[in-house]
């Protein structure tokens, strides 16, 4: 390693030197580069999964995400308050990629891409609700709890899917 002088180039730009440094821009290129790990939340997987359901064959996306879609309604009428609304979004969100068949529908704003989809954004979006009870308890526990029955609800929704496709 070398230390530039203070008047360096490099030192007043130091954006030029970094023009060497090849960025990928696939997401899986930057898995297969040594030195460098991506950890993937449960969540983020699962909605990779969809993706590449709703690549390689859109009809049974569309069946599984009409299911989920179900499901996730049937979670919320067990819920009330902020948890409810959150399940009948994501529900919402479910139902219409079911039947657009787009995976892209799964995200909060249906343009960032299903690779954000329930992930961090859902995470993000119950953080900023209250405690469904509407009491000041910490609402880390009510949030951990839904996030992992929607986690749930896609995963059975998902290994039905592909124990169905592998038996035939």
């Amino acid at each position: 390693m070398s230390i530039n002088p203070v008047g360096s180039a490099a030192a007043a730009n130091p954006v030029s030197s970094l023009k060497s440094v090849s960025r990928p821009n696939d997401p899986d290129d930057v898995a297969a580069t040594p030195g460098i790990s991506v950890q993937m939340s449960p969540m983020g997987g699962l909605m990779n999964e969809l993706t590449s359901l709703a690549q390689s064959d859109p009809d049974k996306f569309k069946q599984v995400t009409a299911q989920i879609s179900q499901q996730l309604t049937d979670a919320a009428a067990q819920q009330s308050g902020h948890a409810a609304d959150f399940l009948t979004k994501m529900a919402d969100r479910f139902k219409q990629a079911s039947q657009s068949g787009n995976a892209s529908d799964l995200s909060p704003q249906g343009h960032h891409g299903p690779h954000q989809a329930g992930g961090h954004h859902a995470h993000k979006q119950y953080a900023q609700a209250d405690d469904p009870t509407g009491q000041s308890t910490d609402p880390n526990n009510s949030r951990a709890a839904v996030m992992k029955s929607v986690e749930d609800i896609i995963s059975q929704a998902l290994q039905a899917t592909t124990a169905a496709t592998a038996t035939l």
